[in-house]
């Protein structure tokens, strides 16, 4: 498996409800970083960060810019072998940055995903948790019956790779 381009894509977030915590100043709005890795079979595998020194005691303009270095990187190395891919982004990177570190991570576990066929999972509660509320979860069809109660204008119902569904209710 080959990497071919990885794009950084950074978004700028308002939170739905202010976040208070003990001691810090109310935070509205957090800027996530996301990470696209494209292979040279066609696949394509996302990661994701959140930066605010509040949160994550890392700068959002450093975890970007950290995100911009190891995309130039990553086309050299191997995505399967993971602690070693992540070892040579800390190393050929110049610095410590977890955000970014832990949006790569993401991407390459994501890719593994798609190359074994299925979700891979690492501790034990998620290997029960994650197929637990899968079966748990609400069909598509349930789903669009319960939102035709709702006001919206328009509904978008999608499904998504281990996420099962999205859905977009336009309020006008």
């Amino acid at each position: 498996m080959q990497i071919t381009k990885a794009e950084v894509i950074p978004v700028e977030m308002s939170l739905r409800r202010p976040v208070q915590m003990a001691g810090l100043p109310e935070i509205r709005n957090i800027e996530a970083v996301f990470v696209r890795i494209e292979t040279r079979q066609g696949q394509t595998a996302w990661g994701c960060t959140v930066a605010h020194p509040d949160l994550t005691g890392e700068q959002p303009a450093a975890v970007l810019r950290k995100c911009r270095e190891y995309a130039c990187i990553v086309p050299d190395l191997h995505p399967t072998n993971l602690e070693y891919s992540l070892t040579e982004l800390e190393n050929l990177g110049g610095g410590n940055s977890p955000g970014a570190l832990c949006a790569f991570d993401l991407a390459f576990h994501d890719l593994l995903c798609l190359a074994a066929g299925m979700p891979l999972y690492r501790s034990r509660l998620t290997r029960h948790d994650g197929p637990a509320s899968v079966r748990r979860a609400y069909t598509p069809h349930e789903m669009q019956e319960m939102l035709r109660r709702t006001r919206s204008a328009r509904l978008e119902l999608s499904r998504h790779y281990l996420c099962r569904m999205g859905v977009i209710a336009w309020k006008r």
